[in-house]
């Protein structure tokens, strides 16, 4: 799968789960807090489950690899939280299904 199809496959599971739409979530930036946090789930959705490169989604998104690397991270570190985890781990089953 190419990584734009991979980040837009993530991009729409995210989008649904959190009620935004996903010609938002396709714009490399801008958007409310909500919408910023969403677009960087999907870009660590098609980096770790879709087995997506980061530079490879990033250049996609149509982001800096720089900013795609500091996006997957910033969710890494969240996911030490057992809500946040568990909310990514249930995204994580819907995309692969």
């Amino acid at each position: 799968m190419s990584p734009r199809k991979a980040f837009r496959r993530a991009a729409s599971v995210v989008a649904r789960d959190c009620s935004v739409p996903l010609q938002t979530l396709l714009v490399p930036r801008g958007g409310r807090r909500q919408v910023q946090r969403a677009r960087q789930v999907a870009l660590y959705l098609a980096v770790v489950s879709l087995d997506v490169c980061r530079s490879q989604a990033a250049h996609a998104v149509g982001i800096s690899h720089q900013y795609g690397m500091r996006a997957v991270a910033k969710i890494e570190d969240l996911r030490e939280e057992p809500e946040f985890d568990r909310w990514i781990a249930s995204l994580e089953e819907r995309l692969i299904a």
